[in-house]
């Protein structure tokens, strides 16, 4: 080989070796999110300082995928932990209501990202974001998409004073500064039961949404070693558990939530299938997106008239959601949460100016 042909090799080589750094650092800027974890399975080891965020519909996918392309139990190269636990299917599309998501599985062959573009256009108005294009036939794209966005029947009160997550980082929030006997008030706090108390930083409460079909749970809790045992401890709180209502003087104060997020699970990603007959399958992209919003957009009250005379309490309880907790959702009557969400930091929260 000349000079010149090595020259002319290592400036290509060099080219190709860039785009590779640029398109993977670009992928890497699009997940925003440093401090938080996403998780296809709930039993998944809490870890300090991180943010955790399961949605079932990925197992829902997984399910598709095992049950429809593969017609049998998904075998991948390598077996990562994270094939083992989907491969227990928990869960599935029983658990989650039909209108806020999609969950699509299928190959080049098939045109799965043509059919998942129109399926994200036709169903929420929305569009991936992001390329979808695969390369061989046999390549296998699993897609999902959640889209969730709380409201109330009654609002609550657009909070001035921002909370003081972890005591240093202000966020903005909703709620109810100081319950009293107004119209306004009972109206609003009709919406929240007390499912557990113990003191200041340990309770949990249920929320009433418009959506009757789901449980909202939110938990201000020691955590247990696993997302799985803090969302079993909290679901068999409510069971054993008779609900109070607000009471004089309580407050409650609840973090906004706004989260736009694309996710891969690289653990699944160009991995070959090794199951009986798809050797020449290969899991080419494994994606969850994830819009959810829990968000007051209220102004401050004007307290209507009392109803009745204000009760006497030695102590008002505080229900502020200012150091790490858990937010659960589940269908009514469903065996598994479709959403959890442990808070441990900021970086999913709403800082205020």
């Amino acid at each position: 080989m000349s000079k010149k042909t090595k020259l002319i090799f290592l400036f290509v080589l060099a080219i190709t070796l860039f785009g590779q750094a640029q398109a993977q650092a670009k992928r890497i800027e699009g997940y925003r999110f440093r401090n938080t974890l996403i998780t296809p399975y709930l039993i998944r080891r809490i870890l300090p300082g991180k943010n955790m965020l399961y949605v079932s519909n990925f197992q829902v996918v997984w399910n598709k995928f095992s049950d429809e392309i593969c017609r049998q139990t998904v075998v991948l190269d390598g077996n990562p932990i994270m094939l083992q636990m989907l491969n227990r299917r928990p869960t599935g599309a029983q658990d989650l209501s039909e209108a806020c998501y999609m969950a699509m599985a299928g190959t080049k062959e098939d045109d799965i990202a043509d059919m998942v573009i129109q399926t994200l256009s036709d169903k929420f108005d929305e569009s991936p974001g992001i390329d979808l294009t695969l390369k061989n036939p046999h390549d296998v794209l699993l897609y999902t998409f959640l889209v969730k966005d709380i409201t109330f029947a009654e609002e609550f009160e657009g909070l001035e004073k921002p909370i003081m997550f972890n005591q240093n980082t202000p966020v903005r929030a909703f709620g109810i500064k100081e319950y009293i006997l107004d119209e306004s008030h009972i109206r609003a706090g009709e919406q929240v039961a007390i499912i557990y108390y113990n003191n200041d930083n340990d309770f949990i409460i249920r929320l009433h949404s418009r959506n009757r079909d789901d449980e909202m749970f939110l938990a201000k809790i020691p955590p247990l070693k696993t997302m799985s045992a803090t969302s079993s401890y909290v679901l068999t709180q409510a069971n054993i558990n008779r609900p109070q209502e607000l009471k004089v003087k309580d407050t409650l104060q609840i973090p906004i939530i706004d989260l736009n997020i694309v996710d891969w699970f690289l653990d699944l990603e160009n991995r070959c299938l090794t199951s009986r007959g798809m050797e020449d399958f290969r899991v080419a992209k494994a994606i969850q997106a994830i819009k959810f919003r829990l968000v007051q957009n209220a102004a401050p009250y004007e307290l209507l008239p009392a109803i009745g005379e204000e009760e006497k309490l030695s102590k008002p309880r505080k229900f502020i959601f200012d150091k790490p907790f858990l937010l659960l959702l589940r269908r009514q009557n469903a065996g598994y949460p479709y959403f959890v969400l442990w808070v441990e930091n900021t970086e999913l929260l709403t800082e205020a100016k």
